[in-house]
């Protein structure tokens, strides 16, 4: 949002520096606590503990969980902090970012058309949908989930859950583009959202409830029709109404105490 917001005010970018810097403090201080505890604390106090006590007996193992690297390296996989594999993809965007944010300014500059430019500022997301798609090709031909290391790190690798950041980020450019450059919504496109996310809702849990998700291999839909389903709900809460100073029935409801 940032990215896009200053490219539709014509203003210079974020310092990547500041940041990195911002994300690093925001990420990093409390976790390296919670894995100290985990890593040593823990382990001492409960010597049967064999998946904690490898951070402490391998300094490899404990560098690559500290600096959320532990999902790039086979002997690391699923050490430390278990549900943190998670929070190491969520780096790999922020490091990505900056790029992404260069791959939009070029594109948004070659642009004419006003459209031109709002679609330009899409190119990112674009991009983490081709990135996540083809991570999972990989990962389920070329990678078989019989051939071992090479599949259990690449499953687990920022670029096997790119195209999940794909949604965020259009809903960011909408909210931008309609802040900044003056797009209208039309009047019925709550409506449409709203019945977009029942749908999908029911979709997912009449697949869920029928097991029939699993059976489609690289075609399972369930991460991507679930991030549709949040980014939906979100844009029915984030993005600015007909009417600015209305608030809808379902932000008054998320904000009662």
């Amino acid at each position: 949002w940032p990215i896009a917001s200053a490219l539709l005010q014509d203003r210079p970018p974020q310092d990547v520096r500041r940041y990195l810097r911002r994300r690093a403090l925001r990420i990093f201080p409390a976790y390296w606590v919670i894995l100290a505890a985990v890593a040593v604390v823990v382990p001492a106090a409960l010597t049967s503990t064999e998946e904690l006590g490898r951070l402490v007996e391998d300094p490899a193992t404990l560098l690559a969980n500290a600096a959320l690297l532990q999902n790039h390296f086979p002997r690391s996989l699923d050490t430390g902090i278990l549900p943190a594999w998670s929070l190491a993809v969520e780096v790999g965007f922020y490091l990505a970012l900056p790029l992404l944010g260069l791959l939009a300014a070029v594109c948004y500059r070659r642009a004419r058309a006003t459209s031109g430019r709002i679609l330009a500022l899409l190119a990112p997301a674009l991009a983490m949908t081709i990135l996540g798609a083809a991570a999972k090709a990989a990962g389920e031909w070329l990678f078989a989930p019989d051939s071992g290391v090479a599949h259990d790190v690449l499953v687990r690798h920022f670029l096997s859950y790119a195209d999940l950041f794909a949604p965020g980020m259009a809903l960011a450019v909408a909210h931008a583009s309609i802040v900044h450059f003056s797009v209208r919504l039309p009047r019925w496109w709550g409506v449409v959202v709203a019945g977009s996310l029942g749908t999908t809702v029911v979709t997912v849990v009449a697949l869920y409830d029928r097991n029939l998700l699993w059976r489609w291999g690289l075609t399972n839909p369930y991460q991507r029709l679930t991030g549709l389903a949040c980014v939906l709900l979100l844009a029915l809460v984030v993005l600015p109404q007909t009417d600015p100073t209305h608030r809808t029935f379902l932000v008054r409801t998320l904000e009662w105490r």
